[in-house]
C-alpha cells in the first residue's frame, strides 16, 4: 500500500519468488601419481591417477577429468573420479624408451567450478 502526501492511496499484490541461492564450490587437480606398466612383450604403458580436490582438501568423487598423453605416445582421455576422487587413465603402449606425459585439460562437475591456477600440478611426466 502506497500513500502520497495528499492522502490517496493504491494498493497492488504482487508475488516474489525466493530461489535458493546456488553455491559454486572451487575443485583443482591436488595429484597426479604416474607409474609404468610393461608387459611379456616388452611393451611399456604409462597410468596417470588424478586426484581432485574441492577447495577444502575434500575428494571430489563424479568430476570429469579430461587430458593428453603426449611424448613417447599421443591421444586424448577422459574419465569420471571415483569415491576416492581419483580417476585412472592408462596410455597406448610402445617398445620405445622415453618419456611419458599426461597433462590435464579440464575438470567438470555441476556445483564446482575448475579452478587451473589452484593445481598442485597440471601435467606430470615418468620416463622409460
Amino acid at each position: 500500500k502506497v500513500t502520497d502526501n495528499s492522502g490517496l492511496s493504491a494498493t497492488k499484490s504482487t508475488t516474489i519468488t525466493v530461489n535458493p541461492q546456488v553455491v559454486i564450490v572451487p575443485m583443482h587437480v591436488a595429484d597426479i601419481a604416474m607409474s609404468l606398466t610393461l608387459n611379456k612383450n616388452g611393451q611399456a604403458r604409462a597410468n596417470a591417477g588424478v586426484k581432485v580436490v574441492d577447495n577444502q582438501g575434500r575428494l571430489v568423487p563424479g568430476a570429469t577429468v579430461t587430458g593428453r598423453w603426449s611424448g613417447l605416445v599421443s591421444g586424448t582421455a577422459s574419465g569420471v573420479t571415483g569415491s576416492t576422487g581419483v580417476v585412472s587413465f592408462a596410455s597406448g603402449t610402445t617398445r620405445n624408451r622415453g618419456t611419458f606425459t599426461f597433462t590435464v585439460t579440464g575438470v567438470t562437475l555441476n556445483g564446482y567450478q575448475y579452478d587451473a591456477t589452484l593445481n598442485t600440478e597440471s601435467s606430470d611426466s615418468i620416463s622409460r
